[in-house]
């Protein structure tokens, strides 16, 4: 959960976190689309307008990252407001964009699983159709675990020399 003064400055404090974490792999820069202010329908935070961006590493992988978030004040004193993601979406695609690994949260969706959890795309190679169409279930997965297993585990290669740190900030 992120904070500021006002709205705006909790929700450029949220944008400022996630734009340095993503960093550490892409240059590609997050939006969230003039969502600086409180309102009762979720905003939308994503990344090369919520389609694929390529990284840097073998094999070549992409990703795709977005959050839906609301900005509360929290009724302490001085005003203070937080951002609180209520969805996320974060994919892992090869170099033909299938998607790999999807870590989802998406509690207010159309889906009965309102759990965090993954599921194995077409890109992952994964032969029983039950285990494809499965929700894994995960627990909550932060935007800098799935950046860390990009770089430790899939090859990614990393944009920064202080990835780690960030990444374990």
């Amino acid at each position: 959960m992120t904070t500021g003064s006002s709205a705006a400055e909790a929700v450029v404090n949220y944008k400022r976190g996630i734009q340095r974490a993503v960093s550490c792999v892409t240059p590609t820069v997050v939006d969230v689309a003039g969502g600086y202010h409180a309102s009762p329908i979720p905003h939308r935070l994503t990344m090369n307008g919520g389609h694929p961006v390529a990284l840097g590493g073998q094999p070549q992988l992409m990703l795709r990252l977005q959050q839906h978030y609301r900005v509360d004040e929290t009724g302490g004193a001085g005003g203070h407001w937080r951002v609180a993601v209520l969805e996320y979406y974060y994919s892992i695609h090869d170099a033909e964009e299938k998607e790999v690994l999807l870590y989802h949260y998406h509690p207010r969706g159309n889906s009965p699983v309102e759990t965090p959890h993954l599921h194995l795309g077409p890109g992952a190679q994964v032969e029983r159709i039950e285990v494809r169409n499965a929700h894994l279930p995960t627990g909550t997965v932060s935007l800098n675990a799935v950046l860390c297993v990009l770089i430790e585990e899939m090859g990614v290669q990393p944009r920064r020399s202080d990835w780690d740190s960030i990444l374990t900030d």
